[in-house]
């Protein structure tokens, strides 16, 4: 028969590895019943401070699993009380050593969330980051907090990573921590993929590996982004320079990407389309019913060739955004 230790050790293990890696599952993560999230109240709110909320957040989180050992031996000692795991002159020296190794993360989880709150989060890395920039740390972190209350970013969640993109910077928070580079000193270069099965029926989903550099490596530290493919194109839209692709990697787009990609390829084909004088003004953009269009699709069959063609409902103009 199994151990009450052995199934307590597993179940325990189980779940701070997937605390600490940040494998939780993504319901688990919604419903906000993960450590970092029972202490929320206490980061503020991120669409107000996010630099704020994320020095408190990763602060808390390096704190809370660095406690994880002594919660377990705590456990331990509850589980199986033979064990004396309580009594210092009956405990045995494996189980005095454990006690001294999780005392031991304890003390630094502590010594290093006391240190980096001592200071007013100066000696925290996201910090320390932003005073390399140049400029004051609360002035960089204005500019990080002012473009994230932008809607208009790229936002790409994945696992216990989300990846941000804004106007100036690129930003990764983590389980642990920010990474993050200004778009005019990042260069991205997609280094591999990936194929993972979705379906039985081999529905694929194809996930890039983005490897992040800086040209200032003094201020800047290189990390790696991983992403949908089928966010490739929103993300390529949000960044300054163009990400750099390895020959041996084919990146999938979706139909609605191929599409786009066709139209204005044949698009910038054509010739430029000439309105009649006298005709009636064109109708607006199709899509938003408020810009003038850019396009307009027009029937080159002959007349006695209409009657081999399916009709269409589509308007004849539109407008590229």
């Amino acid at each position: 028969m199994v151990g009450v230790w052995v199934l307590y050790s597993s179940v325990f293990g189980l779940y701070s590895l997937m605390e600490v890696l940040g494998l939780m599952p993504q319901e688990v993560r919604s419903a906000g019943i993960t450590l970092p999230a029972i202490f929320s109240p206490l980061y503020g709110d991120q669409n107000i401070d996010f630099v704020g909320y994320h020095v408190k957040r990763t602060t808390v989180t390096v704190l809370l699993h660095l406690l994880l050992p002594v919660v377990y031996c705590l456990g331990l000692g509850i589980v199986e009380p033979e064990w004396n795991m309580f009594n210092p002159w009956t405990i045995s020296m494996p189980l005095a050593l454990l006690w001294c190794a999780s005392f031991g993360a304890a003390l630094v989880g502590i010594t290093t969330a006391t240190r980096w709150y001592a200071d007013s989060w100066k000696s925290h890395p996201l910090m320390k980051t932003l005073a390399r920039t140049g400029q004051p740390p609360r002035i960089a972190a204005s500019s990080v907090n002012l473009e994230f209350r932008d809607i208009d970013k790229f936002v790409a969640s994945l696992g216990g990573s989300v990846v941000i993109v804004t106007d100036s910077w690129i930003l990764q928070t983590n389980v642990h921590g920010v990474d993050i580079v200004h778009q005019r000193d990042a260069v991205l270069h997609v280094s591999s993929s990936e194929e993972h099965s979705l379906t039985t029926e081999g529905t694929s989903a194809q996930y890039l590996n983005i490897s992040v550099q800086s040209i200032n490596t003094e201020i800047y530290k290189s990390f790696s982004i991983r992403l949908n493919s089928l966010q490739y194109t929103q993300l390529t839209e949000r960044l300054m320079s163009p990400i750099r692709v390895a020959r041996s990697v084919l990146i999938h787009q979706s139909i609605a990407d191929r599409f786009s990609v066709a139209f204005r390829d044949q698009v910038a084909r054509n010739g430029a389309y000439t309105q009649p004088p006298g005709s009636p003004a064109m109708e607006p953009c199709v899509g938003c019913l408020q810009a003038r269009p850019e396009v307009k699709l027009s029937k080159q069959c002959e007349n006695d060739q209409v009657r081999t063609h399916t009709h269409t409902s589509i308007r004849p103009a539109s407008h590229t955004h």
